[in-house]
């Protein structure tokens, strides 16, 4: 069953997906002179996007994309701007941030399925 919190959180992830990858479009990402960074982040955000069709049964993988895309956003940082400051950082990568915090807040409110037994392994007989 999906919480209220995690149906917010979800709703923030895509539309800060969709202006990230607006944004992205502007950087001409795929075109073969770009360098390699904004290659990287590009492609992470695809995948981001991919992963993101599967949060409600593999809400894992989805977040890992979400850290790997986080993580390209800091490197495209680094290698492209002078201003090396949180508050730029903030600035320009906020989408990869708002959607790793919202990654975290639909695994973290994830309620376990009926089946399966919460905190007690199954003994062997």
């Amino acid at each position: 069953m999906v919480t209220t919190v995690q149906k917010v959180a979800f709703g923030i992830l895509v539309t800060c997906l969709g202006i990230g990858g607006l944004l992205l479009l502007s950087t001409g990402w795929w075109l073969p002179e770009v360098n390699g960074a904004t290659r990287s982040l590009g492609f992470c955000w695809l995948l981001v996007c991919i992963a993101t069709g599967f949060i409600w049964r593999k809400p894992y993988w989805q977040l890992a994309a979400a850290w790997l895309w986080f993580f390209a956003s800091g490197w495209w940082w680094w290698t492209t701007t002078a201003e090396k400051s949180l508050e730029w950082f903030l600035y320009q990568d906020m989408f990869p941030v708002a959607v790793l915090v919202c990654s975290h807040f639909v695994v973290l409110f994830r309620k376990p399925h009926a089946g399966r037994q919460s905190g007690q392994s199954r003994s062997r007989s």
